[in-house]
């Protein structure tokens, strides 16, 4: 099967980079290149493929649909945490309650 070699300015107009910046990444060996008695050239297949994988793992996770309340986030941001309303009001009971403190 053959190889399609692409070059730096292509390959950087895939990437949406400058020239300088793909050669660079080309020279630390993060993007796939060749130089073969000529310029450099880019792996299009494999730069593709490299691509589609940042972009699949760039994609954020849908949410929990029982933690996207406005009550679980402050109780996340003011330490109580608790997944769920009755760990919340119990560890809200165990702080008004007199005496020593249990964390």
């Amino acid at each position: 099967m053959p190889v399609t070699l692409i070059s730096i300015s292509e390959a950087a107009a895939l990437l949406g980079i400058g020239r300088t910046t793909a050669y660079r990444l080309a020279r630390e060996g993060r993007i796939p290149c060749v130089r073969s008695f000529g310029p450099l050239r880019i792996h299009a297949e494999r730069l593709q493929a490299m691509i589609d994988a940042e972009a699949e793992a760039s994609i954020a996770p849908e949410p929990d649909p029982k933690h996207d309340t406005a009550a679980y986030r402050a109780a996340v941001r003011s330490g109580i945490g608790g997944s769920t309303p009755a760990q919340l009001s119990r560890k809200l009971d165990s702080l008004l309650q007199p005496g020593p403190r249990k964390k």
